[in-house]
């Protein structure tokens, strides 16, 4: 199996089911299908080929969901990077992974023009986000001017879904290359030790572009689970999140957790027992 067939296979399952939720934005599992089919012909009419690179530099987001399965439908591999990095590490990172096609958010429009000068293989940009694009694509257009054509499948499960960028023990960052079996199996794995059912809402408050995020969205869309995204984590707006949407699941790491558990203004907490 590889990735992008999640989203095919739940819009046949559940096509009216809510497959993801960012704020006001919500798609239904064959909405969100139909969306990534017109982003998959978006990347292939843009002249990228099977292999090719993609680099995201995004908040979380609802197209950053999009972009991942359309990229994956498409034969080509994401590029995740950190929007909290330096330039010299971006520019370290861009030159290894050499990608064709940059994706940014409108914050980050200026960086991403001085990295275009440095790196002329980045022969595309595209916009998420309003404000000024500066020349680059934005990202709505290009999604609006293609078809939802379903688009055939591109990879096998065993070709690199992702390269994901290490924080590194020594020396600089390395791109560790996620294949579609990776993710597939580890969701196996999560399965098992969280004993996952179908009903459960994953609340997303930890950034996409890391490995953790995407291996627990992975995990709970392959049961056809809700995601309820967070552009950012802050204490306050991931316990109302959780309050609101009675989410059941959420990957917070000991940092986050201590922000939540030293709040000063608790609000009702029925929902985490």
């Amino acid at each position: 199996m590889t990735l992008d067939e999640i989203v095919r296979r739940n819009a046949l399952r559940f096509p009216g089911k809510r497959a993801l939720r960012c704020g006001d934005i919500a798609y239904s599992w064959k909405e969100l299908d139909a969306r990534v089919d017109r982003v998959a012909n978006a990347l292939l009419g843009a002249g990228l080929n099977r292999g090719d690179r993609v680099a995201l530099l995004l908040p979380n987001c609802p197209e950053y969901i999009e972009l991942y399965f359309a990229i994956a439908r498409s034969g080509l591999i994401a590029v995740p990077l950190s929007y909290r990095l330096t330039v010299g590490e971006l520019e370290q990172m861009l030159g290894h992974a050499e990608p064709v096609l940059f994706v940014v958010g409108t914050e980050y429009v200026g960086l991403m023009q001085k990295l275009m000068v440095v790196f002329p293989q980045l022969r595309e940009s595209w916009v998420v986000g309003e404000g000024d694009a500066r020349d680059a694509r934005r990202f709505d257009d290009v999604a609006a001017a293609t078809v939802a054509t379903p688009v055939q499948l591109q990879n096998g499960q065993h070709d690199t879904f992702a390269i994901f960028y290490t924080s590194g023990t020594t020396g600089l960052p390395k791109g560790a290359m996620v294949s579609h079996f990776n993710l597939e199996m580890n969701s196996y794995n999560q399965f098992v030790a969280d004993g996952s059912l179908p009903t459960d809402i994953n609340l997303v408050a930890t950034p996409l572009y890391h490995m953790g995020a995407v291996f627990m969205a992975v995990t709970y869309m392959m049961l056809g689970c809700t995601q309820i995204i967070l552009s950012r984590f802050e204490p306050t707006a991931w316990l109302s999140a959780m309050e609101e949407s009675r989410a059941t699941v959420s990957l917070l790491i000991p940092t986050m957790i201590n922000m939540v558990l030293n709040k000063k203004n608790w609000i009702d907490l029925t929902c985490l027992h």
